[in-house]
């Protein structure tokens, strides 16, 4: 059985999820967040890994056309945010082309990125009507996006 935790942050209002947390109870005890299930109490949220293991983590956006029918070309994507890793930025347009572009937010302080985009080719066209965006970490790396900004082009109806 697959559980969903929600948790949210009554100091700064950030509601967060975590999918398969094996526990049914939690709490802070001393200034330590504490979980407990049939065969203990667990400390968690201790460092950066699930027992050893990079924790993956990811959002996705909802797919936009932006409020026209034309088909767009993305040129670039302006990121801002703060990260301690490298991060993928999955493109998906027409829900059937995928393209990947790694990018950075160093020093886990507020930082923007641009991020090109390009035209695409043959097999993966870079136009189509509607867009959506996934950005995960990598290696496990915490990060925080505050704003995305894309460049897009409209493209002529005959296109």
């Amino acid at each position: 059985m697959s559980r969903l935790v929600l948790c949210l942050s009554i100091e700064k209002l950030a509601p967060s999820q975590f999918r398969n947390y094996d526990f049914n109870s939690f709490c802070m005890f001393q200034g330590k967040n504490l979980a407990a299930k049939t065969n203990g109490i667990f400390e968690i949220d201790t460092g950066g890994t699930d027992a050893g293991t990079a924790i993956p983590a990811y959002f996705k956006t909802h797919t936009s056309d932006y409020e026209t029918s034309y088909q767009k070309r993305l040129r670039s994507m302006y990121v801002g945010g703060e990260a301690d890793g490298t991060l993928e930025l999955l493109i998906t347009n027409d829900e059937i082309n995928e393209r990947t572009r790694e990018f950075e937010l160093n020093d886990q302080t507020q930082r923007s990125a641009k991020i090109s985009i390009g035209r695409g080719d043959a097999v993966n066209p870079g136009k189509g009507r509607y867009w959506n965006y996934l950005i995960r970490n990598t290696d496990g790396c915490d990060f925080s996006i505050d704003m995305m900004e894309v460049i897009a082009v409209v493209l002529n109806r005959f296109v």
